[in-house]
């Protein structure tokens, strides 16, 4: 939902060179299916890849020879001005010879062409030649965030002329993730009288939630959702606190695998040593914490709040003490002060 898609939809509109353009889902992971899609999108670009490489789809000993690719190179070295091949979705590849593959008609890239990867987290390819050449340009969520003049010119297109305040709002909420500004913009376009942004906050947040669910949550191994759900009480994210709360010694590998994978886990330094949940996301999470297990819910403010207390970090302990309903403890803590 950061517009990754639409970005590049929008640059190709501008660049006005020839495209072909394939998406990936979960049934293409695999090298026959994958390629022989990659050959008929190239089609576009230079007639006849798909029958010249036909033959070598039959054969599995032929595929893993790259037969295919040398076709494909040699067939789009023929070409005379420069072209695109934009890969959508690429997350959605993890075969590991599909990756080769891609590694290899990458080191191999004919000069007129020009490649778009778009994926929710990064390849697994080996880029590094390419980016000492300065061949390689990441864009990141980061990067695709709003930011506050944006909110105006986005939402002012749309007939829509917001304050100062209803914009900070906005951008406090939304923390310039661009599926939530439409949602938000879809909302108070049910009101066309009086176009209240925080009536369209409030309308919007079951579909944000929804949307989070199935692209993002349900998409996660069961151990990198469990953690997501158990840290979702935690303002501040380190790799302690993380196993204190969870109970177990994987914080410092989840972390950067989550930060690495997930566009709503930010890191808080450049050593990415303490991380934090995007506002919306976290809010999410918790909201679904509660209603699968509450009494979890209060074993884990216990935990951070033991966890806070021993590193003397009084406040939020008696914070997590409270949220966890350990009123005792609170008092306890809260006497000693």
């Amino acid at each position: 939902g950061y517009g990754k898609t639409t970005a590049v939809l929008e640059w190709l509109a501008q660049a006005r060179l020839p495209a072909a353009w394939l998406s990936v889902d979960t049934e293409d992971n695999n090298p026959r299916v994958f390629w022989r899609y990659m050959c008929a999108a190239l089609d576009e670009i230079a007639m006849g890849i798909s029958k010249e490489t036909e033959y070598v789809f039959s054969s599995y000993e032929l595929l893993k020879a790259n037969i295919h690719l040398s076709i494909l190179i040699n067939k789009l070295l023929e070409q005379e001005s420069d072209f695109l091949l934009v890969l959508d979705d690429v997350h959605w590849l993890t075969d590991p010879a599909i990756l080769q593959g891609l590694s290899y008609l990458i080191s191999y890239l004919p000069p007129k062409m020009h490649l778009i990867l778009i994926s929710r987290i990064e390849p697994g390819l080996n880029l590094t030649q390419q980016g000492m050449k300065s061949q390689l340009l990441r864009i990141t969520s980061e990067d695709l965030r709003f930011r506050n003049e944006e909110f105006f010119q986005f939402y002012q297109t749309r007939g829509f002329m917001m304050d100062q305040e209803a914009l900070q709002k906005v951008e406090s909420y939304t923390e310039g993730w661009a599926a939530a500004l439409v949602a938000i913009a879809m909302s108070m376009e049910k009101d066309m009288v009086n176009h209240k942004t925080m009536e369209g906050l409030t309308h919007c947040r079951r579909d944000i939630g929804q949307y989070l669910q199935t692209e993002v949550i349900d998409s996660w191994p069961e151990e990198m959702r469990v953690f997501a759900l158990q840290t979702s009480i935690l303002d501040i994210l380190s790799e302690s606190v993380c196993n204190a709360v969870t109970g177990d010694n994987t914080g410092s590998r989840m972390l950067q695998d989550m930060y690495e994978k997930n566009g709503f886990l930010i890191a808080l330094d450049d050593e990415k040593h303490a991380y934090r949940w995007h506002k919306l996301f976290k809010d999410i999470l918790y909201k679904q914490l509660i209603k699968s297990d509450r009494d979890m819910v209060s074993e884990l403010h216990i935990r951070a709040a033991t966890w806070y207390r021993e590193y003397g970090f009084n406040a939020k302990a008696f914070e997590h003490y409270l949220q966890g309903t350990s009123y005792e403890e609170a008092v306890s803590l809260f006497e000693q002060k």
